[in-house]
């Protein structure tokens, strides 16, 4: 097909763009959108692990384009906040953070300084967003990865589900 139906629109790909992010649905299903034609072709999400990364899709149009899949359950922002953690159990001071990136499940964020924390440590988080209202978020987490002065945390659940303050900052790209 020489001229893809969409096309006449001003619907072209240009060189060197990104390739866009796909999530699953609740259903663990990827909904894989042609640019090109608009046909959508829904696979499972388990076709996608261990397949290199950004992953060419062919589609029915003979159009090929290029997605990122994200095996993730929520968004993730990348940020620049910064902010303090401190360890739950046992207690321990609040130390200075920043946060690379943030979803509604969990963050990472580099620590000042070396830390002591280990996998499993329970740990409050303390951070001002840079939205409008410089809202206040407080968080408790569970440390699920480390390094020297890098921490991958997921939020504990709490009793009154997701942050809605979080969850309309995230939804503000």
């Amino acid at each position: 097909m020489a001229n893809p139906p969409l096309n006449f629109l001003g619907f072209k790909k240009r060189t060197g763009e990104m390739p866009r992010v796909i999530f699953a649905d609740a259903r663990g299903m990827m909904h894989l959108n042609c640019p090109s034609c608009g046909y959508v072709n829904v696979k499972p999400v388990d076709q996608f692990v261990n397949v290199p990364r950004p992953q060419r899709i062919p589609c029915i149009c003979g159009n090929t384009y290029e997605v990122e899949i994200e095996l993730r359950k929520f968004f993730r922002k990348k940020t620049h906040l910064d902010g303090l953690y401190a360890r739950v159990t046992p207690p321990g001071s609040f130390e200075q953070m920043t946060i690379a990136d943030i979803s509604l499940g969990g963050c990472h964020f580099l620590t000042a300084n070396r830390h002591s924390l280990q996998i499993g440590d329970r740990i409050k988080l303390a951070f001002d967003l840079d939205d409008v209202n410089r809202t206040k978020i407080t968080k408790e987490a569970i440390v699920c990865n480390f390094d020297e002065r890098s921490i991958r945390c997921k939020f504990v659940v709490t009793t009154t589900g997701l942050d809605p303050d979080l969850g309309f900052y995230l939804r503000l790209q």
